[in-house]
């Protein structure tokens, strides 16, 4: 108990040194009960493992939503984004389940198919394709000053 203690007090410090704010703060606080998950999953789960995709999957929403709390202004603000998503969560559910959008979908699945395309792109197509978008949007984005500047 004195270790996990010890990971929320330091990851709790850690958020208050990245800013001095609520939000900082609850983040750090955050990281840490995240960290205690782990160490507790990995003595008490013993041989237990999720899919290495269900753990990428979880990993990302967890730090996305991490990234909620560390770059909001206010607690208000993080609070407004987090029910936003919950809306068009909830937006998103009630529009897959109207009736009428199940028969739309099932006609969809009664047409015949298109014809497929000749080439089909690779993996290795996309990452070009990629790599050209973020090239491509390089000179759009304003020079951001290093954050620790500010202090």
């Amino acid at each position: 108990m004195r270790r996990y203690l010890n990971i929320l007090i330091t990851m709790t410090l850690g958020g208050l040194w990245h800013g001095a704010g609520w939000t900082f703060v609850l983040w750090g606080l955050y990281h840490g009960l995240l960290l205690l998950v782990n160490h507790a999953w990995r003595s008490w789960g013993g041989n237990r493992r999720l899919a290495a995709p269900l753990c990428l999957l979880l990993t990302f929403l967890a730090v996305v939503f991490g990234w909620v709390l560390f770059r909001s202004d206010s607690l208000t603000t993080a609070r407004l984004m987090v029910n936003t998503v919950q809306i068009m969560r909830r937006a998103g559910a009630f529009l897959l389940s109207d009736d009428t959008t199940r028969r739309h979908l099932a006609e969809d699945n009664e047409r015949p198919s298109r014809p497929r395309l000749a080439w089909a792109p690779s993996i290795g197509w996309a990452a070009l394709a990629a790599l050209c978008l973020a090239l491509g949007l390089m000179p759009l984005r304003p020079r951001l000053e290093f954050l620790y500047f500010q202090f």
